[in-house]
């Protein structure tokens, strides 16, 4: 049997929402549309950890709409993802926009229950103040030296890349469809 998947080393650095759930594009994109009403607008702003200089700062804005498309129950969502997260003293900061795409396929005419499939993908940036950065590579013995190098090896602290989400959910109301 073929393997299906290929695993690579990767690096993050996880946004700081500490009640992730209300942010429900970040954790599956098919829950997009899963709101009563045709659009949704929200915004969430964390502050972490004030006691320390450069605490985690981290913001979210998610914006929803909603159509009926076909003759049945069907509907598709299109939305907008944008997060902005800051962390440390040397400033690590990501900022994502990502756009959605959601598909609900209803499957009941007498309940609100919907199969739903999401797409979310789009454009990232991470960097990092390197300035800010001292390591123990520039302790000459006795002292710092901020004249030696940090030996690390990253040579860009702005990093651009594409990511993307893909997700399925079944979501049911035990009530009936309001005609």
């Amino acid at each position: 049997m073929a393997c299906m998947f290929a695993f690579r080393s990767t690096w993050a650095q996880d946004i700081h929402f500490s009640q992730f759930f209300e942010a429900p594009l970040l954790r599956n994109p098919s829950f997009a549309g899963i709101f009563t009403g045709d659009y949704s607008i929200q915004g969430i702003y964390h502050d972490q950890w004030n006691s320390f200089s450069n605490a985690y700062r981290t913001g979210s804005l998610n914006g929803e709409y909603k159509m009926p498309i076909g003759k049945a129950n069907d509907f598709l969502t299109v939305g907008l993802q944008v997060l902005y997260d800051k962390a440390g003293s040397a400033a690590l900061s990501t900022t994502e926009l990502l756009p959605a795409l959601n598909y609900h396929k209803s499957l009941s005419d007498v309940k609100t229950m919907y199969l739903s499939l999401g797409f979310m993908g789009g454009l990232v940036e991470k960097s990092i103040d390197l300035s800010k950065i001292t390591t123990n590579s520039q302790f000459n013995g006795t002292a710092y030296d901020p004249a030696l190098p940090n030996g690390e090896p990253l040579l860009n602290p702005n990093v651009h890349y594409l990511d993307g989400s893909l997700g399925l959910s079944f979501s049911k109301m035990f009530t009936p469809m309001a005609d």
